[in-house]
């Protein structure tokens, strides 16, 4: 599981050095009704996901899953009084973006 890990955050840091993200922006719910909204959609849509936890915030993805041509990395960090969320994810990336919408 540490070498899973370790392989999607390596991955992670080279795709967000490469492109800008396609929304940065607030959001007024906490991390854990935000994590909550966004993981219900996703599960909804029969999307795959993962989650990597930060001190102040984490990661959702969908690098690594079979089947995923396009990942996304939609980075959240909880602060006061606003969060904030970063997606980094292809153009077509329309589903993730409707999802983090609805959600923040």
């Amino acid at each position: 599981m540490l070498k899973v890990a370790i392989l999607l955050f390596a991955v992670m840091a080279s795709q967000l050095d490469q492109e800008p993200p396609i929304l940065r922006a607030g959001m007024t719910r906490s991390l854990q009704d935000f994590g909550v909204c966004f993981t219900r959609s996703q599960d909804q849509a029969s999307r795959p996901w993962a989650f990597m936890a930060t001190e102040s915030g984490g990661t959702f993805t969908n690098a690594g899953a079979s089947g995923v041509a396009q990942p996304y990395w939609l980075q959240v960090s909880e602060a006061r009084p606003l969060g904030r969320v970063q997606l980094f994810a292809g153009r077509d990336s329309g589903d993730v973006l409707e999802a983090v919408n609805q959600c923040r």
